[in-house]
Order: structure tokens, then C-alpha cells, then sequence
């Protein structure tokens, strides 16, 4: 296998290593986005099922709750009368008794014909309807605890052996106890309290925090249950009902409204896998980029290096040209083979033109050595801009190309003359190589923009295609899609094609503080500008 064949084949080896390694970003990048995607659906599901599980906690912890409210008045009054019948009451500990039902509800002592006796402090009297009830009630009371709440839907006073005073309130629950002397012990809920304050901070207090809220239940509303379709843990909201006081009774209280509202704890869920995702992608975005500039300096190596390879290989082939021509050329003369003078002189001019050719390579390869590696030196001294190009053009008359220097200004410029023949003598030999025959080179200083001095070498051949403009510069690109562009009315120029001479004319420019643009020549063609500071640069 030639050298050639190995080079491709290590070639299409790294290609195919750098294609797996997208192919696995591009998967770990998928893979990542389905983790984020089924984290997210996974968390979601169980926060719902654990705000559930403490929504049923909370809905069975106010239901316990209620029904202790529920037997709070008749706990009150059968102790005031316990205390009563033992003869412990008095004052001091009615008013005990009092505080310790307070705030959920109001204790009042009153006597057989209904008036006040003792009172509950916080409250003051008790309402004459209360009153008016327990006295309507006393056959009924005995010495048990009479419990008093709203009539059945559906009866009217009247149709009942019961009367309802005007100021009693729609709902009310209460409790009447007979007292040892023949008067009352009334307890009596504060219902507004219950379902404003006492709900309210139960239900804040409670594990779900803000996220829920409790109101009465209208009459024409319905509420779902928790385990009916509408609360399921796929909702975002959920509404259910909560029973009241006397919920296994066939006419209970009104229930209440529970609504929890899961979309606060949501959103917290999803910006939690929103960073999560963000702090991914952008390990992802940062491997990509690694991978992308990795992907990038192998390649470039790659190509450096079988640039350096085809640089070798052609370094070889020159070298052995004219050391060939040199050692066949000194053989013939050692040998004494030739006597005609003429081609005695045509073998000595040989000689010399491969030597010259030889020293010529070598200088160019030692130029770029010294370029790469940062060793190169300026001189600046004032010159005519007309005399660098007569000697440029001299530089390479051996190559039997005509060149012509164009008429213009003549302006003097603070530069390296040695250094600024050597660039043109690079761009020269460029466009030799790549014009016609009968074409001549042109050389023309022009003055550019912001007082810059420009070196135009000018020639009629291919141009250089438009994919190849980016490579041109760069060292080892000998441009051999150009070379094998055939020429109309000559043939290509024999010479060196290390793919140096753009680059060391580049490198000694930048050595100048200048630059080396390349334009499309109108007509056909291309130029190659030297652009270098001004006239009024100093010398240094």
C-alpha cells in the first residue's frame, strides 16, 4: 500500500471516529431530554399522589374536629350542672367554665322563670330566643341534655308542636341542661366564629398550607367527592365536600367547599426540573462545543499533516531534480566526454541554473522555518517604490515569463527592501505559474486607502475558484486544481510547487506590519496586493 493509500485510509478512520462521536452526543443529548421529560411527569404524579394522601388527612381531621364541636355544648352545661348538683358552683367557677368553652361557644345560667342568673362575661345575656326555647322544651328536658338545632328541610313552625321566635337565626346549635334549683344551663355554639376564624386557621395550619381553602356550600352547588373523577391526581385543582356537624343525621348541617389549588406546587416542581434541564442542556451545549472544537483541531491536524506529508513528498522530488541534473551535468564534465565549447557552456549554465534552483528551495524552506518560528528580523530604510519593482521583476527574468511594470507614481516608502523583493518575487512566481504564455505579469504601485502604499502584481490567468480562496494562503496548498486548469495558447511553467509561496509572502508581510489581498482582476485574472503603511512611517 503507497503512502497515498495509507494516508486516506487514516484518514477515513478519523472520519468515521469523529462521526460515532456525534452520533453519540446526539444520543446522550436525546437520552437527556426523555430523563428531563419522564423526571418531571414522575414528580409531578408524586406530588399530586402525596398532596392527596394529605388532603384526605386534612378532610378526616376536620371531620373529627366538627363532631368534638358537635358535643361541645352539652359537655358544658352536664358539667356546670355536675358541679351544681356536688354544690361546687359558684360564680368564680362558672366563669372557668365559661372561659374554657370560649371561643367556640357561649355558657348562660338562667333561672325557672327565665331571667338571667349568671352570665358568660365575653357575652353578656343570652339571647331571649334561646331562652324562650329551653322554657317552650322543659317537659322534654328532664335531667338529661336537650340539644337544639335548625328544623328538618321541609317542616314549618307550626305543623310541629314547635314554635320558632322571630330573632332565631337560620342556623344555630346549642345545648339546654335543668338545674338543681329549676332553671337552665345554656350552651350555645358561636357558629359564626366556627366557620370563619376557627376554619380558617385550622385550615392554614393544616399540611397543605395556602394551597387550600374552605367555604359553606350553596344550595345550588355541586361539589365532587375526593375520590370521584373530578379530583383524581391528574387535576390541577381539586373540589370536594366536607360534612359538617350531625353528617350521619338524615338532615346534617350544610357541608363545605374544600378546593386545593395544586398550581403553585406545580410551577415549584417544574422550575426545579426546569433548572435541572437548564444546568443539562448547557453541560450538553459546553460538551458540543468541546466536541465541535475538537472535531475541528483534528481535522486540521489531519489536513496539516498530510499537507506535511505531500510537502515531504514534494520537497523529495525537487530536491532530487536538480541534484540529479547537478550530479549528471558534473559526471559528464569529470569524464571529459564533451569537447564542443558550446555545449561545454551549455552544461556549465545548467549547473549553474540548478544550483541556483537548488539554493533557491532551500532558502524558501529555511524562509518559512524562520517564519513559523517567530525569528524573522526587519530592517527599515527609505526607498523608491519604482526601484523595488525593477528589482523584483529582475529577480525573476530566469523564468522566461515577460514582466512589465506599469507607469505611475513614484512614492518612497520606510520598509524592508530585501524583505518587500522577496514578497513580490513569491507573488510574481505565483502568477508566472498560472498565466498564459504569451501573457505578461504586471507590476504597479498604486496609493491605497488611509495613506497606504500598495504593490499590485497583476496577471491574465484562471483566477482562483471561489472554494479554493480560503485555502490559498495557508502552507502546503500548492492549488493543484488550478494546475491542472489547461491553459489556452501555452503551457504550465515548470518550477517549484511546495505551496510555501503565499504563505512566507503572507508571514513577511504581517513581519511589515502589512497585509497580502487577493481581488478578481476585471477581465480575468487575479491580483495580488501588497499593502503596506503609509510614506510618512519612520525608520527605525
Amino acid at each position: 500500500m503507497s503512502s497515498s493509500q495509507t494516508r486516506s485510509s487514516s484518514s477515513s478512520n478519523v472520519s468515521l471516529a469523529l462521526s460515532f462521536l456525534w452520533v453519540a452526543w446526539g444520543l446522550a443529548t436525546l437520552a437527556l431530554l426523555l430523563f428531563v421529560r419522564t423526571t418531571l411527569t414522575s414528580r409531578e404524579q408524586s406530588l399530586l399522589a402525596s398532596r392527596r394522601e394529605q388532603a384526605e388527612g386534612v378532610t378526616a381531621d376536620l371531620s373529627q374536629a366538627f363532631e368534638n364541636l358537635q358535643n361541645l355544648p352539652s359537655i358544658a352545661s352536664r358539667e356546670a350542672r355536675t358541679l351544681s348538683e356536688e354544690g361546687e358552683l359558684s360564680r368564680v367557677r362558672f366563669q372557668e367554665l365559661c372561659s374554657n368553652f370560649y371561643p367556640f361557644g357561649h355558657l348562660f345560667l338562667v333561672d325557672a322563670e327565665g331571667r338571667p342568673y349568671w352570665s358568660d362575661l365575653s357575652r353578656g345575656e343570652p339571647p331571649t330566643w334561646l331562652v324562650a326555647m329551653a322554657h317552650r322544651r322543659q317537659p322534654k328536658i328532664s335531667h338529661e341534655t336537650l340539644v337544639l338545632r335548625p328544623l328538618p328541610p321541609g317542616l314549618e313552625a307550626g305543623k310541629v308542636e314547635i314554635q320558632i321566635e322571630p330573632d332565631t337565626p337560620e342556623l344555630y346549635l346549642a345545648a339546654v341542661t335543668t338545674a338543681p334549683d329549676g332553671g337552665f344551663f345554656l350552651a350555645q355554639l358561636d357558629l359564626e366564629y366556627i366557620f370563619d376564624s376557627w376554619l380558617k386557621k385550622r385550615v392554614e395550619r393544616s399540611s397543605l398550607g395556602d394551597g387550600l381553602s374552605a367555604r359553606p356550600v350553596t344550595p345550588f352547588e355541586r361539589v365532587a367527592a375526593l375520590d370521584e373523577p373530578e379530583a383524581t391526581v391528574q387535576s390541577e385543582e381539586w373540589i370536594w365536600s366536607l360534612p359538617t356537624f350531625f353528617s350521619d343525621d338524615p338532615f346534617p348541617f350544610p357541608a363545605l367547599t374544600l378546593t386545593l389549588d395544586n398550581r403553585p406546587a406545580l410551577r415549584a416542581e417544574r422550575r426545579w426540573v426546569l433548572g435541572l434541564a437548564l444546568a443539562s442542556s448547557l453541560v450538553m451545549a459546553a460538551l458540543g462545543v468541546t466536541l465541535l472544537l475538537t472535531v475541528r483541531a483534528v481535522r486540521r491536524e489531519l489536513e496539516y499533516a498530510q499537507a506535511r506529508a505531500r510537502f515531504t513528498d514534494m520537497v523529495g522530488h525537487e530536491l532530487r531534480t536538480p541534484v540529479s541534473a547537478i550530479s549528471m551535468y558534473a559526471e559528464i564534465l569529470r569524464e571529459g566526454l564533451i569537447d564542443d565549447p558550446d555545449k561545454l557552456a551549455t552544461y556549465h549554465e545548467q549547473l549553474r541554473l540548478q544550483t541556483e534552483r537548488l539554493r533557491a528551495l532551500i532558502e524558501r524552506v529555511l524562509t518559512f522555518a524562520r517564519l513559523e518560528a517567530g525569528q524573522s528580523t526587519v530592517r527599515l530604510v527609505e526607498t523608491g517604490s519604482r526601484e523595488l519593482l525593477e528589482m523584483a521583476a529582475k529577480s525573476v527574468q530566469s523564468l522566461g515569463h515577460p514582466v512589465k511594470i506599469l507607469d505611475g507614481p513614484d512614492p518612497r516608502v520606510s520598509t524592508d527592501p530585501e524583505v518587500v523583493i522577496s514578497i513580490l518575487v513569491n507573488l510574481l512566481e505565483n502568477a508566472i505559474k498560472h498565466s498564459h504564455s504569451g501573457s505578461p505579469v504586471e507590476l504597479q504601485a498604486v496609493a491605497g486607502e488611509n495613506k497606504e502604499l500598495e504593490f499590485w502584481v497583476l496577471d491574465r490567468g484562471p483566477g482562483v475558484p471561489q472554494a479554493s480562496r480560503q485555502k490559498i494562503f495557508e502552507p502546503y496548498h500548492t492549488g493543484l486544481d488550478s494546475d491542472r486548469i489547461s491553459l489556452q495558447g501555452g503551457t504550465k511553467k515548470s518550477g517549484m510547487s511546495l505551496g510555501l509561496g503565499l504563505t512566507i509572502a503572507r508571514g513577511l508581510a504581517r513581519s511589515l506590519d502589512g497585509r497580502i489581498d487577493f481581488r478578481e482582476r476585471e477581465g480575468g485574472g487575479s491580483v495580488f496586493a501588497l499593502v503596506l503603511p503609509g510614506p510618512e512611517r519612520s525608520v527605525r
